[in-house]
């Protein structure tokens, strides 16, 4: 497998607890349940003895020996969490957009039985989104283009561009910034992905190295309306990105770099590029 999308622990190793856990849930569960037999014969089978009434569900299915039934769900809960560990560890994550992120969580936590979590299940998923990796950055591209696009409540916004996946030089973003209640500003909950991958398209196209938090791009704005200033300029050897913030919410957003590496990223929004696979080098 490439080491492109290696997790930060290896398969073998993320197999190998895997294969633990579920042992030695399935035999937690056998004691649960001898211990509720045990009690149900000596104290009768009307009370809950070994869970809570917060856990009835549970509880009702031990206690009437559905044994299938309770190790699926907990065999099925254990798969949901590797499956998403190993999502998050891999850098194919960075490369997708919110929405196709979501996609893969929705997966990760439907209540259907998921794939094993085996070498060869893992190989065939992540074998196949590192063939997509150049459609997946597109999409994320695309994805990002949209959120810079005026909202309908604001069409006056004509700094953004509508006709195609084209970033202008200056946009400006409402509903980004929020007034805490006891006074000051914060970043909007959920947009910290947004900076994120902003900065990993520009890190992608110039060569640069993304840098760690808290130097990353997305600590660093929101450190510094948490302290009170009014503009935040985020450079790099390539490229910079300007922000300033206002008391209506909205973001002005200046990008500062030749408008030749923002021909470059409209074209691979619009068209898709064999010449430009996204880096994912990070920098201490």
């Amino acid at each position: 497998m490439e080491t492109y999308i290696i997790p930060k622990a290896s398969i073998d190793e993320l197999v190998l607890k895997h294969d633990e856990a579920q042992k030695k849930a399935k035999e937690s569960l056998e004691t649960l349940l001898a211990v509720q037999k045990n009690l149900a014969s000596s104290l009768g089978s009307h009370l809950d003895y070994v869970f809570p009434s917060e856990y009835k569900e549970m509880n009702w299915k031990l206690r009437y020996s559905i044994r299938n039934d309770v190790f699926k769900d907990v065999h099925n809960h254990i798969k949901r969490n590797f499956w998403k560990y190993l999502f998050d560890s891999s850098k194919i994550a960075t490369l997708m957009s919110p929405e196709d992120r979501e996609k893969v969580y929705s997966f990760c936590y439907k209540k259907e039985d998921v794939p094993d979590f085996t070498h060869e299940n893992i190989d065939l998923t992540f074998s196949s989104l590192y063939n997509q990796k150049e459609e997946i950055f597109q999409q994320k591209l695309k994805s990002l283009y949209r959120w810079l696009r005026p909202c309908s409540h604001a069409p006056t916004h004509v700094t953004n561009k509508e006709a195609v996946y084209r970033l202008p030089t200056k946009v400006i973003v409402v509903n980004a910034v929020e007034r805490f209640g006891f006074g000051g500003f914060f970043v909007s909950h959920n947009l910290d992905t947004r900076f994120d991958d902003l900065e990993l398209i520009f890190c992608a196209f110039t060569g640069e190295e993304r840098l760690k938090e808290p130097h990353n791009l997305a600590t660093q704005l929101r450190n510094a309306i948490n302290n009170g200033q009014e503009a935040y300029t985020y450079t790099r050897e390539s490229f910079g990105i300007s922000f300033r913030w206002y008391k209506n919410g909205n973001l002005h957003i200046k990008f500062n770099c030749s408008q030749d590496l923002l021909s470059e990223i409209d074209y691979f929004a619009n068209y898709g590029s064999n010449k430009v696979t996204p880096g994912t080098k990070t920098a201490a």
